[in-house]
């Protein structure tokens, strides 16, 4: 009888240890922002979130600009931040041109990371000197991102 349960229980978490496998094979690679476009390659395992801006503007990549996240499960949610390069363009129009490429690091949480959507929100900037790639100030604004197609 001893012997039955204890085949019953390594049966069990054999069974469970598959299921999360299937369901974490099931996770998108690519996924794109709602609110801005953007697509991002996403890779998580147990403890540690990844996502990498992939469909950057010509003219950015030409600068060689990025976006890489780095996350940790901390409680029930994955906080970290975004390591940024970025062209940063002055005026309007005809007039816009890049004054400079600047480097940031940005604060980014996932609050719901699922199969089928991504919530979060991140650090956002508000007044920046462009000229000398200087942060004034910050804020905060939500974000969703879906698998995309």
């Amino acid at each position: 009888m001893l012997r039955n349960r204890r085949f019953q229980i390594v049966m069990l978490v054999f069974g469970l240890a598959l299921t999360a496998e299937a369901c974490s094979r099931n996770f998108p690679d690519v996924w794109q922002s709602v609110t801005t476009g953007k697509q991002y390659y996403v890779r998580k395992d147990k403890d540690h979130l990844y996502a990498q801006w992939v469909n950057l503007p010509p003219e950015a990549a030409k600068h060689g600009a990025y976006i890489h996240t780095a996350c940790t499960l901390t409680g029930s949610k994955w906080t970290g931040a975004s390591d940024i390069y970025m062209p940063c363009t002055t005026g309007e129009g005809n007039d816009e041109k890049i004054a400079n490429v600047c480097h940031l690091k940005l604060q980014i949480e996932f609050y719901s990371v699922n199969n089928d959507q991504i919530k979060g929100r991140g650090q956002t900037l508000k007044k920046f000197d462009c000229n000398a790639c200087q942060v004034i100030e910050t804020g905060w604004k939500d974000f969703e991102w879906v698998p995309a197609s």
